[in-house]
C-alpha cells in the first residue's frame, strides 16, 4: 500500500503541484479542504505526513498544527507547514516552539520541495510499521484535547 500524504489546504494550485510531485515518488495525496475535514482525515488515516497550509482560513494552519501536536495519537505524525505569505524568518521563529512542525516550506511553486521534505521525513519506516506504532498510543476523545479546540472536529 502506498504511503499517504495529507494536505490540509483550500489552495487548489498547491494541491495540484503537490499531487503531481507526489505521483513521481509513488506517494498518494489525500486532501482536507478545511481544518475540520483535514483533522478528521488525520485522525482516521494516520498518514505518513501532514502538510498544513499555514495560510488556511477559518482555524489557521497553526491552530490545526497545534491540535495535531497536542492530540495523543497524532502528535507523532510528521508535520510540514507550507506558506505563500509567511517570511522565512517567521517560519524559523515558529520552529523554536514546542508545537513546531518537522519541516517548513515556502510555497507556491514548491510542490516538488514539499514532496521531497515529506519523503525525507518518512525515512525508511514502512507505512504498516508506522500505523502499528501509532495505534498503540491510546486515542483520546476530541473533547479531551483542550479548551477551545474540540469545536474543530
Amino acid at each position: 500500500m502506498r504511503d499517504q500524504i495529507l494536505l490540509i489546504s483550500n489552495n487548489t494550485r498547491l494541491e495540484n503541484e503537490l499531487r503531481d510531485a507526489l505521483k513521481e515518488r509513488d506517494l498518494e495525496l489525500r486532501v482536507g479542504h478545511d481544518g475540520r475535514s483535514g483533522l478528521r482525515q488525520a485522525f482516521e488515516l494516520l498518514p505518513g505526513a501532514v502538510v498544513v497550509d499555514a495560510d488556511l482560513r477559518g482555524p489557521s494552519g497553526f491552530t490545526i498544527g497545534n491540535v495535531l501536536r497536542n492530540h495523543a495519537r497524532c502528535k507523532e505524525l510528521r508535520l510540514i507547514f507550507a506558506s505563500e505569505k509567511m517570511a522565512q524568518a517567521d517560519m524559523d521563529q515558529h520552529g523554536q516552539l514546542k508545537t513546531r512542525a518537522d519541516g517548513y516550506v515556502p510555497a507556491p511553486g514548491k510542490g516538488a520541495d514539499i514532496a521531497a521534505e515529506a519523503e525525507r521525513l518518512l525515512g525508511d519506516e514502512s507505512r504498516d510499521a508506522r500505523i502499528d506504532r501509532l495505534l498503540k498510543i491510546p486515542a483520546t476523545a476530541p473533547y479531551l484535547m483542550g479548551p477551545g479546540l474540540s469545536y474543530l472536529i
